[in-house]
């Protein structure tokens, strides 16, 4: 299990009773620094509607799933991921780099 939580960066937001989430962009864009040479990958008939097995495929874990659609601009799992497509895949120690930046961010927002 990470030691983040992914729900730290999902917002949701009810609009004439339903709910609707979003990606919360304002600490990715502001955290998210690729520092290593990136991999790439092309999506695959199997990752298609599928990006948790997509990030357990690249990363051995479910849990960035979202990193790789947000940092890839699939915004629509259904329509964005098909076959043939190449996204880019960030090293695993950016992504933990990210959390880091992040989790020190809300921190000093808390003590302001």
């Amino acid at each position: 299990m990470s030691r983040f939580n992914r729900s730290n960066f999902l917002r949701s937001e009810v609009v004439d009773g339903k709910f609707y989430y979003s990606l919360v962009n304002s600490y990715f864009d502001d955290c998210f620094i690729i520092t290593k040479p990136p991999q790439y990958y092309c999506i695959e008939q199997s990752d298609v509607q599928a990006p948790d097995i997509l990030s357990l495929k690249i990363y051995g874990k479910q849990d960035y799933w979202w990193i790789l659609c947000k940092l890839n601009n699939v915004y629509d799992v259904w329509n964005d991921l098909v076959p043939g497509k190449i996204i880019t895949v960030p090293a695993i120690s950016d992504i933990e780099d990210f959390y880091s930046r992040v989790k020190s961010k809300k921190k000093d927002e808390n003590k302001n």
